[in-house]
């Protein structure tokens, strides 16, 4: 699996928009298809993003996630410490109906893997997941002022650009013409001070438990 972890510190009145702006950029650098691209802004620094279509299920679903997510950090009740914000790609690595027919959501996949009445059945379907991509996202809640947040912001926005240019390889065929071609699963948790782990050492039940903090 690939990784890409980013650093941000923003005050309380940014940090909504500037969590919006990266997510938004991150999907727009993993999306495919015909797509019409827009231009955004935060803080007056310009960025390419999708165009949020009313009657396009696929993107309507994605703002809705981004907005959740971020209702979620802003939520917090540990907001003034460390947090961390993943955006998870993955994909089935066995489309046979059979095991297609009962993953419907990622949220149903690790909900099916917490059970211990079927053991065997949730090996299977964690065997047949492909999580081959994960950007991370360490959110700092300071008083910074606006000319720091611009630019870390623009620094923030190259390296993702460069890293996704550069990685390229890992990303599986298509198998269909959706313009968010594969499922994701958008998570935050606040940082107990416990050790990190790389992505590596992180087996699917340590795995499962972090994606359900």
């Amino acid at each position: 699996m690939k990784q890409l972890k980013i650093i941000i510190h923003s005050d309380r009145s940014n940090i909504s928009e500037y969590l919006n702006s990266l997510l938004q950029f991150i999907f727009f650098q993993r999306s495919y298809g015909s797509i019409t691209p827009q231009v955004s802004q935060f803080l007056n620094v310009s960025y390419p993003c999708l165009t949020f279509d009313d009657g396009n299920e696929e993107l309507k679903k994605l703002n809705y996630d981004i907005d959740e997510v971020i209702k979620e950090v802003i939520e917090s009740k540990n907001l003034n410490d460390k947090g961390e914000l993943s955006i998870s790609f993955w994909e089935l690595k066995n489309n046979s109906n059979s095991i297609a027919s009962k993953i419907s959501t990622w949220s149903n996949f690790f909900n099916d893997n917490t059970s211990t009445s079927n053991s065997t059945e949730n090996l299977e379907l964690s065997q047949n997941i492909n999580l081959f991509e994960q950007f991370l996202i360490e959110v700092n809640i300071l008083n910074d002022d606006e000319s720091f947040i611009i630019e870390e912001f623009e620094r923030n926005l190259d390296v993702i650009n460069e890293w996704c240019i550069q990685n390229k390889e890992h990303i599986p065929n298509l198998t269909n013409l959706n313009i968010l071609p594969f499922n994701f699963n958008l998570s935050f948790k606040v940082d107990s001070g416990e050790k990190n782990h790389n992505s590596n050492d992180i087996d699917w039940k340590s795995f499962i438990k972090k994606i359900l903090k």
